[in-house]
């Protein structure tokens, strides 16, 4: 779920798998009130990184698709 969306419906409290692999704007959130709790989890990690792995022409298009 984007962070826009995160603010705008006012969702208190997210909790995300990992952020090594895409690291999002969670200094927005906090900063907004939200309360963020990463699992850090190696699975999540490993499911990402896979994915990222076997598909870098896919993966580099949505990456470019969040910074416009």
């Amino acid at each position: 779920m984007c962070s826009g969306t995160i603010i705008l419906y006012k969702i208190s409290r997210v909790v995300i798998g990992e952020n090594e692999n895409l690291k999002g704007p969670e200094n927005c959130l906090i900063e907004s009130g939200i309360e963020l709790e990463n699992m850090d989890l190696p699975e999540c990690k490993e499911l990402l990184g896979s994915y990222i792995l076997q598909n870098p022409d896919l993966w580099a298009n949505e990456i470019e698709r969040i910074h416009e």
